[in-house]
């Protein structure tokens, strides 16, 4: 029963400032909610009283929970009109001298990177002292349960956050992660209509007061990554998978980059209208961009989206600049499919030559090392393999492209026949044999497959060229650029 008491208690204490400025029916509403607390009998308590306690507004009804909230509305705008002061855009009160630095600390992160959020309201500080602890609120968005308080006291400063996704929360708690936060077991509660937000609460010990101060303006320069964080994690579904829709999110984080210009430049919807303009015959209904151009592609290439939304829009450039900006950089990466290819072509035709390099020495050579060169014509030959296994992938993304793999798989054929030769030359088989037409073949084949080499270096270079974006539609107050050529591609496993 001691816990209700507490309970009373502190809801009594909490209404006290609403009630003796405007009740507005709030006496009535605090007296029937604790008057319908449940009874323990053996310190047991039924789950369905629990519940009914900690909804916030399930089918209409009641609850403690849902006046704790609504509370806490009535107190931040109390907060705000009693603010003796504006310290860097919070509104503060009450403060002790040694909270002053604290609060700025906060606010120095929040205002870097408060821009980000472009028109979308949020990010309200409050600031005061209760007791013994420094109290700093922000709103973050204008969801009723995405709070976020902070409590300091002494060197401790702890972190109560709120949020009605998981997936944000676990995104929050990984971008304080480089600082060390213990965060408490997670708890859950319900929403109107029985949807649930969680709450978490995370604890970090500075070292000293600088230590404090850097870990509060890291804390506020991260909050603005979390304004419309779901809305855009559902606006890339149809371009990247899970766990690389994540990685852009903190890469625009860490990058302080942000999604919110993306967002404000349309979304998803400045993505496929590029991707219509320039995909050609490459994608069809119902793939993803990932299908088409490869994760790693896809991810490097929304981050140019994303920073050239977000740097675009802060330089004041026109929303068609952008969208010419992000087309142009789109199709370099359609482009870069045919480079690519020919990049493997090319290191495959490498490979033939260093393998029928060591068929022509060993023909030459004395007695002896031929095992060695075995061994090495075949690791060149299982690298080979694993380029052309590359190349089918590619094909089966881009079948208007499918002309390079019988290409490579021809070429393949004479690595692997080479690597055969290899291989007999090891067991002496050809001992006591004159060898002088089979020296003149080896000559020609090396010689050819250094000329292979030499035409898809050229034919690589004609696709360069192909590529090369019309730099006059760039803006010369872009701080943004095209995106780098694309590493080559991943070799897979056979």
């Amino acid at each position: 029963m001691k816990i209700f008491a507490r309970i009373a208690d502190e809801m009594r204490l909490m209404a006290a400032p609403a009630l003796g400025a405007k009740p507005d029916g709030l006496a009535a509403r605090l007296d029937g909610l604790l008057s319908a607390l449940p009874a323990a009998a053996d310190d047991l308590i039924d789950p369905g009283a629990t519940a009914a306690m900690m909804q916030a507004g399930h089918d209409g009804a009641d609850s403690l929970h849902r006046l704790v909230m609504d509370l806490h509305k009535r107190l931040n705008a109390m907060q705000a009109e009693l603010a003796e002061e504006n310290l860097d855009g919070a509104a503060v009160y009450n403060l002790a001298g040694e909270d002053r630095p604290l609060v700025s600390a906060f606010m120095a992160g929040l205002n870097r990177t408060a821009k980000l959020k472009f028109a979308h309201p949020g990010l309200g500080t409050t600031a005061t002292r209760a007791d013994s602890r420094l109290v700093i609120q922000n709103d973050i968005g204008t969801t009723d349960a995405h709070v976020i308080v902070i409590h300091v006291q002494g060197l401790a400063v702890s972190v109560t956050y709120t949020d009605v996704h998981a997936e944000r929360l676990a995104f929050f708690q990984d971008l304080l992660k480089p600082r060390g936060v213990k965060w408490e077991g997670e708890r859950t509660a319900m929403l109107a209509a029985g949807s649930p937000f969680f709450l978490a609460t995370g604890r970090l010990e500075a070292a000293d007061a600088t230590g404090c101060r850097a870990y509060l303006e890291f804390l506020g320069s991260r909050l603005v990554f979390l304004i419309d964080w779901n809305r855009a994690r559902k606006q890339l579904r149809g371009f990247l998978r899970g766990p690389d829709r994540l990685a852009l999110l903190r890469s625009a984080a860490e990058t302080e980059i942000g999604h919110r210009g993306f967002l404000e430049l349309s979304g998803a919807r400045v993505v496929n209208e590029a991707i219509e303009a320039v995909s050609g015959s490459s994608m069809h209904f119902g793939d993803r961009l990932c299908d088409v151009l490869g994760d790693a592609e896809t991810l490097d290439f929304l981050k140019f989206v994303f920073k050239a939304a977000t740097e675009g829009l802060l330089s004041g450039q026109s929303h068609g600049l952008i969208h010419d900006r992000i087309r142009v950089a789109l199709a370099a990466h359609f482009n870069n499919e045919e480079r690519q290819l020919l990049r493997l072509a090319a290191d495959h035709a490498g490979l033939i030559f260093e393998i029928a390099s060591l068929v022509r020495d060993g023909l030459q050579a004395e007695a002896g090392g031929a095992g060695k060169r075995a061994r090495r014509a075949a690791r060149f030959e299982h690298d080979a393999d694993q380029l052309v296994v590359a190349t089918r992938g590619a094909v089966r993304r881009r079948p208007d492209y499918a002309v390079f793999q019988p290409i490579l798989e021809a070429a393949d054929d004479a690595a692997d026949a080479l690597e055969d030769a290899a291989f007999l030359l090891d067991l002496d088989a050809l001992e006591d044999r004159p060898l002088g037409a089979l020296q003149t073949l080896a000559d020609v084949l090396a010689e050819a497959s250094q000329e292979w080499i030499k035409a898809l270096g050229h034919a690589g270079k004609s696709a360069k060229r192909r590529a090369a974006p019309r730099r006059r539609i760039f803006s010369p107050r872009s701080t943004a650029s095209p995106p780098s050529n694309i590493a080559p591609m991943t070799r897979s496993a056979r």
